[in-house]
């Protein structure tokens, strides 16, 4: 499988989803300005053209950005994911929780992106990985309540594709509307989106 971008097949998935407005190009007046944490994959690949960009849509506020990576990033968080091995969804949580009281910030950026090595290695479809994204964040706002109120949990997808010769980037992921264009679940069961191959 080629991970450096997106499969043929994904294409039209790709487009329909950023025709439907599942996808929406991040402005900047809309994200926080006061640091965040940021769950991502550590793509090796991807990851600094990540933060990079995340980092300039942020320009202008506290350059604080608390990372926690590792392979799959966002996608360890659901209690069933098949990209988790061990405990690494609670790791995260608990990272999640700490980092937020270390640096008094209000947001949570869950980064997932496509292609995604740890996705594939798990078999998984983009479908599916974005179903997960949708979980990890209903997860992350399950395991916040149980401390305090929640932080805003934002999930964004970095999609590595060439469409209409422009190279794509990072989007708003609208999972609600994904749900229903899709037809499959918005929340924690995930494993109800599996596609026969």
């Amino acid at each position: 499988m080629n991970l450096s971008q997106a499969q043929a097949a994904d294409i039209p998935v790709i487009e329909q989803l950023l025709g439907e407005g599942v996808f929406r190009d991040i402005k900047p007046e809309e994200l926080p300005k006061d640091g965040d944490i940021i769950i991502a994959c550590a793509d090796g690949d991807r990851i600094f053209d990540t933060l990079f960009h995340h980092r300039g849509l942020c320009e202008g506020g506290r350059p604080c950005h608390h990372l926690l990576s590792l392979n799959s990033g966002p996608l360890l968080l659901p209690v069933d994911s098949p990209t988790a091995r061990y405990a690494e969804g609670v790791i995260l949580l608990e990272h999640a929780l700490g980092g937020r009281k270390l640096k008094g910030v209000n947001t949570v950026h869950l980064y997932g992106h496509w292609p995604c090595g740890a996705a594939g290695l798990a078999n998984l479809s983009l479908v599916e990985c974005l179903t997960l994204l949708g979980s990890a964040k209903e997860r992350l706002l399950d395991f916040f309540r149980s401390f305090d109120d929640p932080p805003k949990v934002i999930p964004l997808f970095h999609v590595h594709f060439v469409h209409s010769g422009e190279q794509m980037r990072s989007y708003y992921f609208d999972r609600h509307h994904f749900a229903k264009v899709m037809k499959v679940p918005a929340g924690r069961n995930w494993r109800s989106s599996r596609i026969a191959a």
